[in-house]
């Protein structure tokens, strides 16, 4: 691709929302076209090929393009990364009311 804005469409995958009367736990279905498929993977280098489904904004319809994100290993230290999760001891929190017992909240 010359333009970074420009997409890749996977070449030889569609997403196809669930068909009428489906269970509500089928998001959706893959299909691939053997052939296609194999001769646009063989033409990547990258161990990984990561897709998005996205849908169009005047259709509504889905599809599938090549997420070329990469880690710019120069961004400053947590700038690309996902937050760390920080464990909280319950016993240092401070409650607006003495009433709150921590154990009680049920989540």
């Amino acid at each position: 691709m010359n333009n970074q804005n420009e997409k890749e469409f996977a070449n030889g995958v569609v997403f196809e929302y669930p068909r009428q009367g489906a269970p509500d736990f089928v998001i959706g279905r893959l299909s691939f076209k053997r052939d296609d498929m194999i001769k646009w993977l063989e033409s990547k280098t990258d161990e990984w090929v990561n897709t998005d489904v996205l849908k169009a904004r005047s259709t509504g319809k889905p599809y599938i393009v090549v997420n070329t994100y990469k880690k710019d290993d120069n961004a400053p230290q947590g700038a690309t990364q996902a937050p760390q999760q920080v464990d909280t001891v319950v016993d240092e929190i401070e409650y607006p009311d003495d009433d709150i017992n921590p154990e009680d909240i049920p989540f």
